[in-house]
């Protein structure tokens, strides 16, 4: 009985994982950037850097990145964004005509982006967070980025157990053989609020 249910455990986790292997392919900014975040974990820190180097006129040049899927992944984004693609392979630039004037300064990508996400209520303004959603978008990435500095094979777990939790299944962390493995897991669902 027991054997069978790890068999089971595994057999759910290959299909959740190959789920999470597609490319990350949407038109809607807060679908993209979820499940690009839950699959490159490293963009919560990367991506903010990014699309600053952009707003200061410079090339983000995705072609320079050795993960082809982080590769395509960050093309595509780009496409959905007042961003051009430079076809002498630089890179990635702000598109002049896709940013209004506004007192002589220039709308930047990322008061756009917040801009949309706030419109599609995907995101709230701060004022407008509990102390528990404060606490939680302040820990739980900081937990997680952690985590994956320890233990980085679980780059590919991560998003499995996520997308496990947003298809609204619970997850059994005491099933995780690595105490230190899943006292991080606990530590980070502890911080999003989760039991």
């Amino acid at each position: 009985h027991n054997k069978k249910e790890k068999e089971n455990r595994k057999e759910k986790k290959k299909s959740r994982h190959s789920r999470t292997e597609e490319p990350v392919v949407s038109n809607d900014l807060s679908t993209l950037l979820t499940a690009g975040l839950l699959q490159f974990p490293k963009l919560i820190q990367d991506l903010p850097d990014m699309i600053s180097f952009i707003d200061s006129g410079q090339f983000v040049n995705t072609n320079k990145i050795s993960d082809v899927k982080l590769n395509r992944y960050l093309d595509h984004l780009f496409s959905q964004l007042p961003f051009l693609s430079n076809e002498s392979g630089l890179g990635w630039y702000r598109n002049p005509t896709s940013f209004s004037e506004d007192g002589g300064q220039k709308t930047k990508a990322n008061s756009l982006i917040l801009s949309q996400l706030l419109s599609e209520c995907t995101i709230k303004q701060p004022k407008q967070l509990t102390a528990t959603e404060t606490n939680a978008s302040q820990k739980a990435p900081q937990l997680l980025l952690h985590l994956l500095s320890q233990f980085p094979d679980l780059k590919d777990e991560i998003p499995v157990l996520i997308s496990t939790l947003i298809d609204g299944n619970a997850i059994d962390v005491d099933s995780i053989d690595n105490d230190n493995v899943r006292e991080g897991l606990e530590k980070i669902f502890k911080s999003l609020g989760l039991s």
